[in-house]
């Protein structure tokens, strides 16, 4: 029983690990998705302006396409409150911590 236990978490550290989150929308409205490759390339998380606003979203910026366009390559680390990184390392070490806990009794 423990066993299935211990494998279940190692899947879900594995699932966190594979896919690259992007927000979508605008710096005040936004959802987290999935950030899929487009002809073998890894996209990226971009943010950019477009007149007054702030718009988020996944791929690669071009110099010539998006006024002040910023990409990165962390699970949502477009989001306008930027504290994504930390948050995936805080649930990662949560779920460690759980599976030594359940290896230990």
């Amino acid at each position: 029983m423990n066993s299935m236990r211990v494998f279940m978490l190692i899947a879900i550290v594995a699932g966190m690990s594979v896919a690259l989150n992007c927000k979508y929308g605008t710096s005040e409205i936004s959802t987290s998705k999935d950030c899929p490759a487009v002809g073998g390339k890894d996209m990226k998380c971009i943010s950019y302006k477009v007149g007054g606003s702030k718009l988020l979203s996944c791929g690669v910026c071009i110099d010539s396409a998006y006024a002040d366009c910023n990409e990165c390559s962390s699970d949502n680390c477009n989001s306008a409150l930027g504290f994504s990184l930390g948050t995936n390392q805080l649930a990662v070490m949560v779920l460690l911590q759980s599976l030594i806990y359940m290896m230990v009794h």
